[in-house]
């Protein structure tokens, strides 16, 4: 089963349930390629969020917030890298469903709880 997690500038961030695992990708659908993401840390993960904006870079981010941490996937840098800031654990853990998106150079956050 494939479920689109994120979309932006043109690029749709899909998940790939597989028995026993789960395969992250980006793909462009208008000219057929897509990128596998390098592994991630998928312990206490709550969402992913892809950030791409075409006027800016050819290159695309994803942020994956967690309950105890954050990271960020660079397509031009590669690596998963751990951010400084995460948000608060209380607020995550209460939470059913986060949804990132990226609009005008930032990621907004709606939280359901």
């Amino acid at each position: 089963m494939i479920e689109i997690l994120s979309s932006c500038g043109g690029l749709i961030l899909c998940c790939c349930h597989k028995p026993w695992i789960r395969e992250y990708y980006v793909c462009n659908p208008n000219t057929k390629q897509f990128t596998i993401v390098p592994s991630l840390d998928k312990s206490y993960m709550r969402d992913l969020c892809l950030a791409f904006d075409p006027s800016k870079s050819p290159h695309y981010r994803i942020l994956k917030v967690g309950l105890h941490y954050n990271e960020m996937y660079s397509s031009e840098t590669n690596p998963w890298r751990r951010l400084r800031d995460p948000f608060p654990m209380p607020i995550l853990s209460e939470l059913r469903e986060i949804t990132g998106v990226f609009f005008n150079g930032a990621i907004f956050w709606a939280f359901n709880s």
